[in-house]
């Protein structure tokens, strides 16, 4: 700028010099302005979640980093919860969209988690913290929204390389056309006028800013929506998938497990001992089924004591065994059935409804087999739907037997079914459906951490309490509401839209200019306002991203929960332990507009200027 306030100051071009500095103090205004108000907005967001806390039965407010693990802290009515706990007395309704998203409040009763941010409804807890403040949820999403912003996407990275070339050239352009005029003393004024055109125009500022500006407008979005991204690189591909591959238990299922039938093989066999047994050893695995044959002994009364178990082992796709009693106790899933020679193979079945069967192995004798049920998530089949209007090829990967996976495609919608998988097959898959083009899978962000890693995006379920699953997937869904992938999806393709637009905008307006300035017919003023312009063009095409869309509605939950008593053998899903399952990260996924969630959108809709700021003070 001030070389070309200098240079039309010296060929006598006085308003051309004044306009230049209006134009360039304004476009500074008002970037300094919106640089105000995105910092206003990172101080709100870092504020969502208080910054004291009641220590139960003193009504004493402490500083909330003094607060430490396992502490017992009030939460009153309209209060925000300070740090992530446990409901150990009363119940209310808590506001999470701060955290999920969702618009509907969640009743939380004892022994419910409560997350830091959110907003205490109706009714008075006691609640125990289980994270230290500045290892909260919130904090989590704040910490990964800011590193997202920070992630350059190849296309970004492109121009940015693109520009390093671009400037130096139109300088030297610039200063070869200004040296020329001098030594050859033709139209010097005119030559010098054309030069210091050039120069103005050799401001990349827009075309710079064209793709970070729109993949942080996207992030942000997404934030308001309940999913993280951590990248642009993550909404790039977004907008070029091709194929997406999902989980079936914990993902297209709820992943929560109950016990319907119990039938005894060997005869003779005390079943409340063996139960107890069960119990015992299942007390020692995550999987999501051990819960429920921990829960269905409890209930009866067989789980005042645990047998002391020892030798534990997790069988890689099989199941889990141990010793109690002196007894070899071996649990799992028709492989580890079909390996003690208990059936004859895994792909036998039980019955043709589906329910997952486990088997019960005394010293290696079948002693009783089991079946659990799941529901199917009720919005499962509209996930599907939408994705498939958007031309993405889908596919179920599970390690239970065909005959449950077709029961969840003929519940869901017509989708490739891939049944009986152990993790290394799940990510073979994962290399067949790369070949299409562009791979997302979807699943609990921990037990299938090596098909997340092989795919192009690793989509985590559910994730608002789970700081594995956060930092592990390229993109998380702080709750469980599968409509918001294809949400994503369309997200990803406006995105790359708008970085095309934008691109192409900066690109021919630059070139315009140019094609003008040599033919006689621009000005450095009308330079100017093209530089500025452009700029401000692509900020606001690029914030059309923020606009809201309309949240779809829940769907009531229907039974599928099945009750039979004829032999059916279902590998249970290829988790890479235990019973071949995977572990879901469940997160609640309703909650209420609140001033907590207005603050997050206050966030998402204004700090996307902050970075790019940087980048057009960097280059004026």
């Amino acid at each position: 700028m001030l070389i070309a306030v200098a240079g039309s100051i010296g060929l006598k071009d006085y308003l051309e010099a004044g306009t230049i500095v209006f134009l360039f103090t304004l476009a500074e205004w008002l970037e300094s302005r919106s640089s105000d108000k995105a910092r206003a907005a990172i101080a709100s967001v870092m504020n969502l979640a208080p910054q004291t806390a009641i220590i139960e039965g003193s009504d004493v407010r402490v500083p909330v980093e003094d607060v430490e693990i396992n502490s017992l802290l009030s939460v009153k009515a309209g209060d925000i919860i300070p740090i992530d706990g446990v409901i150990m007395s009363g119940k209310s309704s808590v506001d999470e969209s701060s955290l999920t998203g969702e618009s509907l409040p969640v009743e939380k009763n004892v022994g419910a988690n409560v997350w830091a941010g959110t907003m205490n409804l109706t009714g008075y807890m006691t609640v125990k913290t289980v994270a230290l403040a500045s290892e909260s949820a919130v904090a989590r999403m704040v910490k990964l929204v800011e590193e997202a912003q920070s992630q350059r996407s190849r296309t970004d990275q492109f121009i940015q390389q693109f520009a390093k070339c671009y400037t130096p050239v139109v300088v030297l352009g610039a200063a070869g056309i200004a040296a020329e005029a001098c030594i050859n003393h033709s139209r010097e004024h005119h030559w010098l006028y054309l030069a210091l055109v050039l120069l103005v125009i050799a401001c990349p500022c827009a075309l710079v800013i064209s793709t970070p500006i729109a993949t942080t407008c996207a992030v942000a979005q997404a934030a308001r929506m309940g999913l993280l991204i951590k990248g642009g690189n993550y909404i790039e591909a977004l907008g070029r998938l091709k194929a997406m591959a999902f989980d079936k238990t914990g993902t297209l299922t709820q992943g929560d497990f109950r016990v319907v039938d119990i039938q005894v093989i060997e005869e003779g066999i005390e079943i409340f001992k063996v139960l107890h047994w069960m119990a015992s050893l299942e007390i020692q695995s995550s999987h999501p089924m051990s819960s429920a044959i921990i829960a269905y002994c409890r209930q009866r009364g067989l789980m005042e004591t645990s047998a002391e178990a020892t030798e534990f082992q997790a069988l890689h796709g099989e199941g889990i065994c141990g010793v109690i009693e002196d007894h070899k106790i071996h649990i799992g899933n028709a492989r580890l059935a079909s390996r003690l020679g208990w059936i004859e193979d895994s792909s036998n079945t039980w019955n043709s409804q589906g329910p997952t069967v486990g088997y019960v192995g005394v010293d290696e004798k079948l002693a009783l087999v089991f079946s659990v049920a799941d529901q199917i998530r009720p919005e499962a089949a509209e996930a599907v739907r939408d994705l498939k209007k958007l031309g993405i090829q889908l596919a179920m990967l599970t390690g239970d037997s065909s005959t449950a996976a077709a029961i969840v495609e003929k519940e869901i919608g017509e989708i490739a079914v891939h049944s009986q998988l152990l993790p290394e097959d799940k990510v073979r898959i994962i290399g067949e459906l790369k070949q299409v083009g562009m791979t997302a899978m979807v699943g609990d962000g921990i037990n299938d951490a090596p098909a997340l890693a092989a795919a192009d995006i690793g989509i985590a379920m559910g994730v608002a309490g789970s700081a594995v699953a956060m930092e592990t997937s390229d993109i998380a869904l702080m709750s469980n509401d599968l409509r918001k992938i294809a949400a994503a999806v369309k997200l990803g393709r406006r995105t790359l839209n708008k970085i095309y637009m934008n691109v192409a905008f900066s690109v021919l307006t630059k070139a315009a200019i140019i094609a003008l300035a040599f033919t006689g017919h621009a000005s450095l003023w009308i330079a100017v306002v093209a530089d500025v312009g452009t700029c401000l063009v692509v900020i606001f095409n690029s914030m059309l991203l923020l606009k809201r869309e309309k949240r779809p509605n829940k769907h009531k939950p229907h039974d599928h929960h099945h009750h039979h008593r004829h032999h059916q053998i279902i590998s249970i899903s290829g988790h890479q332990h235990n019973h071949g399952c995977h572990h879901n990260c469940h997160s609640n996924s309703t909650a209420s507009n609140s001033s907590s969630s207005r603050q997050v959108n206050s966030l998402t809709t204004e700090i996307v200027v902050d970075v790019e700021c940087n980048h057009l003070n960097s280059h004026h």
